[in-house]
């Protein structure tokens, strides 16, 4: 476990307000506004990031080999 926490990564940005209302609002609705909780949905959103170009690239390498034959 200690392992995880030592490679964590840390990373500054810069929203508009609008956003960081938004990341803050899931933050508390999803997390409850427990310690970690902006980082955790910044996490999540990523990840569904990440799955939703899998499934793109699939889709693509799928239509790709249906044209070929």
């Amino acid at each position: 476990m200690w392992g995880y926490w030592l490679n964590m990564g840390k990373i500054t940005m810069a929203l508009d307000e609008v956003t960081e209302k938004k990341l803050r609002e899931l933050a508390e609705e999803k997390y409850r506004s427990k310690k970690g909780s902006l980082a955790r949905v910044v996490k999540d959103l990523v990840n569904i990031s990440d799955q939703q170009s899998q499934r793109r690239n699939a889709a693509g390498a799928l239509k790709k080999m249906l044209e070929k034959g």
